[in-house]
C-alpha cells in the first residue's frame, strides 16, 4: 500500500497508533482510571471486557464497514481470477476476450507483477480493515485510501518490477528460467502487501541517481 495510512510492522507499514498509544479508560463506578491494555496476537480482546459484544459504532457506520469490506473482498476475487486466468492461459478475459497465452512473452511476464501486487495491496486492506475497525480506529477520512490503496500496490508492483529488469536496484530477473513466471508473481506480491517499504527503496535509489555532489564550498 502506498502511503502513510498504511500500518507499519517492524519499519514497514502502520496504523494510526495501532498498537502504541495507552488509552485510559475512566469508569463511571469511584471514577477509577485504568490503562487499557495493549493488543497483541495472544490477547485479542481489542480493550473490550467479557462478554461484552455489542458494536461501538452507529448503525451507519457499521454498514459503511460492511461495505468497504465487501469491496475490499469483491478485489481480493477479482484478483484470484485474473490469477487463474494468467497461470491457465486456456480461457478468454472477460469482457476483452483475451487468452494469456495469446499474449506476447514480454507483456506475459510484466502483467504478472500488477495481478499480484493487486492481491497484496487488498490482502493488507482487509487486514488492516479489521484491525482498525474492532479497536476503534475506523474512520470516514481515510476512506480514499482504503478504496485507492490496493490500485496503487498494483502500480506500484508493476514498476518495481521494471526497475529490478532495468538492473536499478542491484538484481535482475532471469526470464529464461523454468520458474521466471513464479518469481515475478512472488515479487509482485511481495511488492504490494509491503509497498510503503518498496516506495522507500526507490526512495533511496533516487536519491543516488538524482543526487547532487560538490566537492567543494560553492564558487
Amino acid at each position: 500500500m502506498t502511503n502513510k495510512d498504511q500500518p507499519t510492522i517492524s519499519g514497514t507499514q502502520t496504523g494510526p497508533s495501532e498498537e502504541s498509544s495507552e488509552a485510559v479508560a475512566s469508569e463511571d463506578a469511584g471514577n477509577v482510571v485504568r490503562p487499557l491494555s495493549k493488543w497483541t496476537p495472544g490477547d485479542p480482546t481489542d480493550g473490550r471486557q467479557k462478554y461484552q459484544f455489542e458494536s461501538s459504532y452507529p448503525l451507519g457506520c457499521r454498514i459503511e464497514i460492511f461495505a468497504e469490506a465487501l469491496y475490499l473482498t469483491g478485489l481480493m476475487v477479482f484478483g484470484a481470477y485474473l490469477l487463474i486466468w494468467y497461470m491457465a492461459g486456456n480461457f478468454p478475459l472477460l469482457v476483452l476476450g483475451i487468452r494469456g497465452d495469446e499474449l506476447p512473452k514480454a507483456v506475459h511476464q510484466l502483467i504478472a507483477l500488477p495481478i499480484t501486487g493487486l492481491m497484496g495491496g487488498t490482502m493488507f486492506g482487509l487486514k488492516w480493515q479489521y484491525r482498525v475497525s474492532a479497536r476503534g480506529w475506523w474512520h470516514k477520512d481515510r476512506r480514499v485510501w482504503r478504496l485507492c490503496s490496493p490500485w496503487l500496490s498494483a502500480a506500484l508492483s508493476m514498476m518495481i518490477g521494471i526497475t529490478i529488469d532495468g538492473g536499478l536496484l542491484g538484481l535482475s530477473f532471469r526470464h529464461e528460467a523454468a520458474n521466471a513466471t513464479s518469481t515475478l508473481l512472488s515479487v509482485g506480491f511481495v511488492t504490494g502487501y509491503f509497498a510503503d517499504s518498496a516506495l522507500a527503496k526507490l526512495q533511496d535509489v533516487a536519491s543516488v541517481v538524482f543526487s547532487t555532489s560538490q566537492s567543494g564550498p560553492p564558487k
